[in-house]
């Protein structure tokens, strides 16, 4: 018998525009095994029609929990061919859930390039998580045919998979730090060892510079641990820097605020489009200049 999968104690509801009319749940529990972790909620800005309104510089609202529902929302709405990975999703199957997608939300400029990619990247995320709990649930939803459950739990069940699922779980046992940090497929492209090194070369210079009574901002510190900014992304913590700094080489400070969720995501927004702004700018006064030049 079909039925919906229980996610929490209060009851929520879903329109097109992913907007939820009663509480809402705050947090997601990835196949790691992770704790749920509450989170302080932070409204995602909207039109008046309800639309969750993206502009092309916001592709991290993708890790904002009304994206995030209604991305699962366009999953679970358009499940009509057998998916049972990502790679396996026809590219039509693809189309359909971006088309769907672009209906609950109204786009500040064009959306076809990194929205687009940062959507793709969330639903693949998000399809891996829905198909584990169904899974392990046992019971086919009411938003998937018959076909697709009979489908998945033979996927599963074969050899393939059992022997793809053995591999992942040997190096996670193979990065573990003994009892205290786990090893997990979450920790972008470092391992756990390597985490926990940083972890204690961080801590050790945080004392030092407290003991000294010399002043610091912990996420700069951080950083620069880490060995800092390369290429514009501050390695081993993957899309996680877009949520607390900026490149150093593009904006005189590189640290946002992470007291709060709020300042994290809406802080980065309007210094996204500052930068933006600058650039304009800075570009039009080179051209100007260039042209002075000329008539000299």
């Amino acid at each position: 018998m079909a039925r919906g999968r229980k996610r929490s104690s209060c009851t929520t509801t879903t329109d097109a525009s992913g907007s939820q009319n009663e509480d809402e749940e705050m947090f997601t529990q990835p196949p790691s095994g992770k704790k749920k972790v509450m989170t302080k909620k932070i409204e995602a800005p909207r039109d008046l029609d309800g639309k969750i309104i993206l502009s092309i510089d916001d592709s991290i609202w993708f890790g904002h929990p009304d994206v995030s529902q209604l991305v699962a929302t366009t999953i679970r709405s358009n499940f009509t061919y057998f998916c049972p990975t990502w790679k396996k999703t026809p590219g039509e199957v693809r189309e359909k859930w971006w088309n769907y997608f672009k209906g609950g939300v109204k786009f500040e400029s064009d959306p076809e390039v990194e929205v687009k990619k940062a959507f793709f990247d969330k639903v693949k995320d998000r399809l891996r998580d829905i198909l584990h709990y169904t899974n392990n649930d046992g019971e086919r939803p009411d938003w998937m045919p018959e076909t697709s459950f009979v489908g998945l739990k033979a996927y599963r069940n074969s050899a393939a998979f059992k022997k793809m699922s053995t591999s992942g779980k040997a190096n996670q046992a193979k990065y573990a730090v003994g009892d205290k940090i786990p090893g997990t497929h979450n920790m972008g492209s470092i391992s756990s060892i390597e985490l926990a090194e940083r972890m204690e070369k961080y801590e050790s210079r945080k004392t030092r510079l407290q003991e000294k009574g010399e002043e610091f901002v912990e996420d700069d510190l951080f950083a620069e641990v880490v060995g800092g900014f390369k290429k514009g992304r501050l390695y081993g913590i993957g899309s996680s820097a877009d949520y607390y700094y900026k490149d150093k080489s593009t904006c005189s400070s590189s640290m946002i605020d992470t007291s709060t969720t709020a300042t994290s995501y809406v802080g980065i927004r309007v210094l996204g489009r500052v930068q933006a702004e600058n650039a304009k700018v800075l570009e039009q006064n080179a051209k100007l200049k260039e042209e002075n030049q000329k008539l000299k």
